[in-house]
Parts: C-alpha cells; sequence; structure tokens
C-alpha cells in the first residue's frame, strides 16, 4: 500500500512538472510571436501559457472535439518549445524549477475539494472534454451559466490512464505563479516600495491561502489582480508592460467575470498616462487583436451557454421568443438570490439581530450591512484584516528604516487610496463575499500602511532568505497537518486514494432535459412539464 502511495505520488509529481514546464514553453512560443525579444519574468510566461491553452480549448472545443490526441500533442509541443527557447528564458535553471515547484507541492495535494467542484465545476471540464460544442448548457444545470472558462485549459489536462487527475493542476499553477511571478520581481526590483510591495503579497498569499481545496475559481482571478496592479502601479509608464496588465486582466475575467469590480484602480492607468491612454489601446494591431480574441471568446461563450452577451448584465439577454435557451428570467431571478446570500439574508438565524423576512426590507437603506457585519465580516473579513496588519507589522519592526528616502509621489497615493476604496465600495454593494474582492482589498490596506510611514524599508538579502524560509515552511507545515488530518478522517472525503483527490459521482436529472445531437454541435432543450 505505502509502494503504491510512493509511486502514484512520483507520477503525479513528474507530470505537474510537465505539464509546468510545457506551460512555460507555450509561454515563450506566446512571446516570441508577438516579438517580444526582452527577457521576461519567468512566471508571467506561465500565465501567457495558461492563457494560451485557454485560447486553444476553446477552438479545438467550438470547432474540432477534445481527444487525448490533443492533449499529449499540446503537452508535448510546449515541452518543446521550452527546450527551443530554454537560453533566451531569464535566469531561471531546471534545477530552480523543480525545487520551486517541489516546494509548493504539499499544495497540491488534497482529497477534499472545492465544494462546488462536484456540483458543477468538474462536469465543466468533462463535458468540455467528453462532448461536442453544446448549446443551452445551462439547461441542464443553471450553474454552468457561471462555470469559469478556465474548463478550457483544464480539459487539455486529462490524459490516459489518469483521466480527470490532473485537472487541478492550471488552477494550482496560476497559485504558484503568482508566488514566483513576485519572487522574481522582489529579486529584480530597484525600488524598495516595490520590494515591500512584493514580499508583502507573497507573505499573505503563502499563509492565508494555502489550502487549494478551497480555492475553486474565484480565488485565481483575484490572485491575476495582484500581478495586474503591480504592473500598473510600478510600471505605469511603460507601455508594454500596460498591455500585459490589460491582457492579464481580461484574463481574470475570463475566469471570473466579478473581476470587473477591479476596474475603478484602472483609472490610475488614464491619470498617470492622460493624453497617451488612448495612444496606448490603440497603436499595437497585435494588442487590439488579442484584445478582440479574449473579447469574442468572453461573449460568445455566454452566449452559446445562456443565451446572453455577457450574462452577468442581464439587458444583454435575448428572451427566449428569440433565443430558446435564453436564460434572461433566471438569471434576473438569480441575481436576486446571490444578493440575498452575499449579504446574509439566508444566515439571519446566526446573527444577533431580530430576523426580517422580507428580503425587500432586509435589502432596503443598507438594513443588511449590520447582518453581514455579524456573520461574514468578523468571520471572514476581520481575521483577514489582522493577518494582513501582522504581516505589515512583522516587516515594519524587522527591517532597516531608511529616513527621508520616500520616494512615491503623495497625490498618486492618495488617488490609489480612493480608487482601491471605490473598488471595495462596488464590492461591498454587489456581491460582498471575502473570496469577490480580497485582491481590492490587500491594495487599499497596503496603501493605507504606508500612510503611516514616515521612512522607507530596507531588506537586507540574509534577512529577506530567513523571511522567505520561514514563510515557505510556514505553507507546508499547514498542509502537512492538513493532509494527515485528510488521512484520518472518517467521513467521505477520507485520503483513501492518495494522492489523488476524492470525486463525488453526482449525476443530474435528464428526465428535465433532452439533448438533440447534431453532426457538429449538441443542443439541449428543456423539456416542459
Amino acid at each position: 500500500m505505502i509502494i503504491n502511495y510512493l509511486i502514484n505520488l512520483v507520477l503525479y509529481f513528474f507530470f505537474y512538472s510537465i505539464f509546468f514546464i510545457s506551460t512555460i514553453g507555450l509561454g515563450c512560443f506566446v512571446k516570441n510571436f508577438f516579438g517580444q525579444r526582452s527577457k521576461e519574468n519567468f512566471f508571467e510566461l506561465a500565465i501567457y501559457g495558461l492563457l494560451f491553452n485557454l485560447v486553444l480549448g476553446f477552438f479545438i472545443y467550438y470547432f474540432f472535439t477534445n481527444s487525448l490526441f490533443f492533449n499529449i500533442f499540446f503537452l508535448t509541443l510546449g515541452c518543446v518549445f521550452y527546450l527551443y527557447f530554454y537560453h533566451s528564458i531569464e535566469n531561471i535553471s531546471f534545477k530552480k524549477t523543480i525545487f520551486f515547484l517541489l516546494l509548493l507541492f504539499s499544495g497540491l495535494l488534497i482529497s477534499k475539494t472545492h465544494e462546488d467542484f462536484p456540483t458543477y465545476h468538474f462536469f465543466s471540464v468533462q463535458q468540455i472534454f467528453e462532448n461536442k460544442l453544446t448549446i443551452g448548457l445551462s439547461l441542464i444545470n443553471f450553474r454552468f451559466t457561471h462555470a469559469s472558462l478556465l474548463s478550457y485549459v483544464q480539459a487539455l489536462y486529462v490524459l490516459p490512464f489518469f483521466n480527470y487527475k490532473f485537472i487541478h493542476i492550471p488552477v494550482f499553477f496560476i497559485y504558484i505563479s503568482t508566488i514566483g511571478y513576485f519572487l522574481f520581481q522582489y529579486n529584480q526590483s530597484k525600488s524598495k516600495l516595490e520590494s515591500f510591495f512584493c514580499f508583502f503579497v507573497i507573505a499573505l498569499t503563502l499563509v492565508k491561502f494555502s489550502r487549494l481545496s478551497e480555492h475553486g475559481y474565484d480565488f485565481p482571478a483575484q490572485f491575476l489582480l495582484f500581478i495586474v496592479f503591480h504592473k500598473l502601479y510600478f510600471f505605469a509608464k511603460k507601455l508594454k508592460e500596460i498591455r500585459k496588465s490589460i491582457i492579464i486582466y481580461l484574463f481574470a475575467v475570463l475566469i471570473k467575470p466579478i473581476s470587473l469590480l477591479f476596474a475603478p484602480l484602472f483609472f490610475y492607468l488614464f491619470f498617470k498616462l492622460k493624453k497617451k491612454a488612448f495612444f496606448l489601446i490603440t497603436k499595437c494591431k497585435l494588442f487590439l487583436f488579442v484584445l478582440s480574441l479574449l473579447t469574442f471568446i468572453l461573449i460568445s461563450s455566454s452566449f452559446v451557454r445562456t443565451g446572453c452577451v455577457f450574462y452577468p448584465i442581464n439587458q444583454t439577454c435575448f428572451s427566449k421568443e428569440k433565443i430558446f435557451w435564453s436564460q434572461k428570467q433566471e438569471l434576473e431571478n438569480y441575481s436576486k438570490v446571490v444578493t440575498n446570500w452575499a449579504k446574509g439574508f439566508y444566515h439571519q438565524k446566526v446573527s444577533k439581530y431580530t430576523e426580517i423576512n422580507d428580503n425587500d426590507i432586509y435589502l432596503k437603506s443598507f438594513n443588511w450591512l449590520k447582518y453581514w457585519i455579524d456573520i461574514h465580516f468578523f468571520y471572514k473579513i476581520f481575521e483577514f484584516l489582522l493577518i494582513c496588519l501582522f504581516i505589515f507589522l512583522l516587516i515594519y519592526l524587522t527591517t532597516k528604516k531608511i529616513k527621508d528616502e520616500k520616494k512615491f509621489n503623495i497625490k498618486d497615493h492618495y488617488l490609489l487610496i480612493f480608487l482601491s476604496l471605490s473598488s471595495v465600495f462596488f464590492w461591498l454593494i454587489t456581491v460582498p463575499q471575502f473570496r469577490f474582492g480580497f485582491s481590492s482589498i490587500v491594495i487599499f490596506c497596503f496603501f493605507g500602511f504606508l500612510l503611516f510611514l514616515k521612512k522607507e524599508l530596507h531588506f537586507k538579502n540574509k534577512q529577506a532568505l530567513i523571511f522567505f524560509f520561514f514563510l515557505f515552511a510556514i505553507f507546508n507545515i499547514k498542509n502537512f497537518i492538513r493532509i494527515h488530518s485528510e488521512i484520518n478522517r472518517i467521513d467521505e472525503y477520507k485520503f483513501i486514494n492518495f494522492p489523488w483527490y476524492v470525486n463525488k459521482n453526482i449525476k443530474y436529472d435528464q428526465s428535465k432535459f433532452t439533448v438533440q445531437e447534431g453532426d457538429f454541435i449538441r443542443i439541449i432543450k428543456k423539456n416542459l412539464k
């Protein structure tokens, strides 16, 4: 039994490493295709590789049929690109790459998945891989309406013999690429403020978000927003980096449209560039092509599933008279349900306040706020703010302070506080759940902390190494404890198939819908009662 576990563990790490190398290779191909000859942040290449996989997965699903052959071919092709472009990759050796992957590998070993995984995440990937293009998928289960487009990437991670065992890897790659990106930027940074921000994000990400089973699709999108902000703020005058930030931001929206709530921070870009902003967007034809392509993928995926141009905005939905699979009315009703859920309407019984049964009264004039604070804020947000404060104090008390070298523009500082607060406010009045807006909260906290700094913080190399060792140790200790507890649990999520996750077999009631098979597409029709 133990030998079998060890063999599976080695195989898992092997394919985890191969997939990452392949993703880096595809990222190198994308970079060179767009004529970027300068060396990139190594882990940024992984993000480009994942985005390329999303585009690739979309076109395979829409115009071909997914197959194991395609998956093996593109996995191999990525590895070939990695070998071909190896010497142009920025100063990260193969050995260092494998060591970094090993440092974070324990986070990938989960028995219990995200709570939404068995209900619709898994089946989103399964239907993409096993079926041709399906019209009206949300009629099978309404949750398919907001299934992440990262499913196109996950469908490319299905392999012979292992089947769907590797489909969590792309989600995890966004997590580790975020950590790697800021480690790389920390090492390259010439600004003490940038070093502070990078260290702050690394520490927070490793300490707070160590459990992959909590990530779902919401966390990866928020992680990408950290990178977007880094480029917007620290590289605001570099047009190439700004273009990248917009592309990565669209990637986050493709993963989770709720990322649009981050948009106020883009006003900083136009504030810095002023008249150059329009020039930035329109000059590069390849950049416009990529924007158009990603927008097309977003719109067409929404339309095929729901009959809406962009399903989060109900006004873009067609009526059932025009599009028979339209979910216009259902989405309007569901939006109200989500709003009630996010603001604590369905959880009032655990609050100390008197229950309000009328949801209109509950939502009116911020009546819901005190319930939300009691139910969610002190349970999720307050703990998170304490962690942010602890990390800031730890950095502040243990680093050297340099007098009178505060170089950031005070006007920019107050503007960013206002913009990040605006983003937090939009999150608060729409879907105030932690997982939908923590990136904006972090950025607001970061600039709030800077108000108290009268001096710049300086990290010594030896001191930084000790900190990073400590942070990675915390990450692994937390995951080793979690793995041990999952092995010893007695419920359905007991880790009996280590290192593979537990996949609950949930089926849908097929009496509620009919599948009409065509030569190139499948059409879902709802059965009338």
